[in-house]
């Protein structure tokens, strides 16, 4: 039941890779629509998760609120959903979902901030300030978000297993290597593992 998570940085192309991935591997890919539904058996509603995922929080709102049974839950929807095997999950949570399981091959795409940029701007129709603008947003709100779930930092490469910069590399050629590793032994699930 192997697992594969992939998070991407703003505007990287992290969905098309992991379909490509999943393709190729003959895994089902997986996203945030399927965590929100498997959410909804622990308790949070869609809504909930939206908030907790997408809004940027304020500091009043870490002091007020626990997020730690919401963590729980999310981990315990992602084991549901990775309990079936053969994943690839593309989202901005998953690498953090499912800690300490040996066999989950955890990927972050990036990219520097100029080819980010012009994939902004291209795509939305941005100047270059305000695509910087709408980078630097997501990429603090991410930020925030995961440090109030996880106490993570999602830039730092030491939380992942391969770390590919599309600025350098096709996304062809991040496919093929992300296949070729998560066929490796380290990452095939075993009895400990599952």
């Amino acid at each position: 039941m192997p697992i594969i998570t992939i998070y991407r940085g703003a505007f990287t192309g992290g969905e098309e890779v992991a379909q490509y991935v999943a393709q190729t591997l003959d895994y089902r890919c997986v996203g945030r629509e399927e965590l929100v539904e498997a959410s909804r058996g622990y308790g949070i509603t869609a809504v909930k998760l939206n908030e907790i995922l997408e809004r940027e929080p304020h500091w009043w709102e870490h002091w007020l609120q626990n997020l730690r049974p919401y963590r729980i839950a999310l981990q315990a929807a992602m084991c549901s959903v990775a309990r079936e095997g053969n994943i690839v999950y593309h989202g901005h949570v998953g690498h953090e979902l499912l800690p300490g399981i040996r066999h989950v091959l955890k990927v972050l795409l990036t990219a520097p901030l100029e080819f980010r940029i012009e994939n902004v701007r291209s795509q939305q129709g941005l100047d270059e300030a305000g695509a910087r603008r709408y980078i630097d947003h997501v990429d603090r709100a991410r930020t925030r978000r995961l440090t109030a779930l996880f106490g993570s930092d999602w830039r730092d490469p030491t939380r992942y297993d391969l770390v590919l910069n599309l600025a350098q590399m096709s996304l062809e050629a991040a496919r093929h290597i992300i296949v070729e590793v998560a066929r490796l032994g380290q990452y095939q699930s075993t009895a400990a593992s599952v």
